[in-house]
């Protein structure tokens, strides 16, 4: 009787050991599972965001490598606005190349400058230009609206940069502008400083001049110097203008629809996994 018992409560023990051992290995292998799609949910995630993000500046046939670790699947539709206004939908579909599991989320690409002034004379005051241009008020209007600025505190490298925010004086040279042209205006913010354009400097594209609140800052344009496009002020300020201005719209929109200054964001409510 009593080695019927050891025997009984030996086997309960057996089973309830292989029980538990398989439980542990069922587990682990769930959560081995859920661990690989939640990595992989967050690598399609970060793809297509890299991939949106690289569609504001590039066209979409020189997007990709040879080789990557996602396979994309992009549908575009493009739509036209007033004057012209470019903005498209993407819709972008992600998966791994090893996995089954899809990401699809969709983005709106649009240009900075939303609306573009008409008519304007050269270094005008209109306190309400950024709401205008790129519906932000002055207040909210800051070089993290604008996509990937050079921002520093003077122009003396401007690089080869579209938009660029300076914070301070800023004195422009035929060098420092060399790159900027009817084709590839540039977008120039200058807040809080003096600005003087040299000698023989030609510069094409949109001024916007934040004046200080406390000083009243100045503008000079020496005589061999030429602006085309639009030069504008948020306040009154002095002006020395012995060169060039001319009104261009034509370069305006030429700098709307320049590919620097296109934002792309997220459709709420379409990104889904499956």
């Amino acid at each position: 009787m009593m080695l019927s018992l050891v025997l009984i409560l030996l086997l309960s023990l057996s089973y309830l050991v292989f029980s538990s051992a398989h439980s542990i290995i069922t587990f682990s292998r769930l959560d081995k599972l859920t661990q690989q799609t939640s990595n992989e949910s967050l690598s399609a995630r970060q793809a297509t965001r890299e991939l949106a993000k690289s569609i504001a500046v590039k066209p979409l046939g020189k997007l990709l490598p040879a080789q990557h670790s996602h396979k994309f699947v992009v549908n575009s539709f493009s739509y036209k606005g007033a004057h012209e206004l470019l903005v498209e939908q993407f819709s972008v579909a992600t998966s791994s190349l090893e996995g089954a599991l899809q990401y699809k989320e969709s983005f709106v690409k649009y240009p900075s400058i939303l609306a573009l002034p008409n008519n304007t004379k050269n270094f005008d005051v209109d306190s309400s230009i950024t709401e205008k241009m790129f519906n932000r008020t002055l207040e909210n209007f800051s070089h993290g609206y604008l996509p990937s600025p050079l921002s520093t505190n003077n122009c003396n490298d401007l690089q080869t940069k579209v938009v660029v925010w300076i914070e301070g004086n800023c004195l422009l040279t035929a060098k420092s502008v060399k790159h900027s042209s009817a084709k590839n205006p540039i977008l120039l913010v200058v807040k809080n400083g003096n600005i003087t354009f040299e000698e023989n400097t030609t510069f094409y594209g949109l001024l916007i001049i934040i004046p200080s609140t406390s000083n009243t800052n100045k503008v000079v344009l020496h005589p061999s110097a030429k602006l085309t496009g639009l030069a504008i002020s948020t306040r009154s300020i002095t002006t020395d203008i012995q060169g060039t201005t001319a009104f261009s719209f034509d370069v305006l929109q030429q700098l709307q629809q320049h590919a620097a200054l296109f934002k792309i964001i997220p459709i709420p409510g379409t990104a889904y996994e499956y």
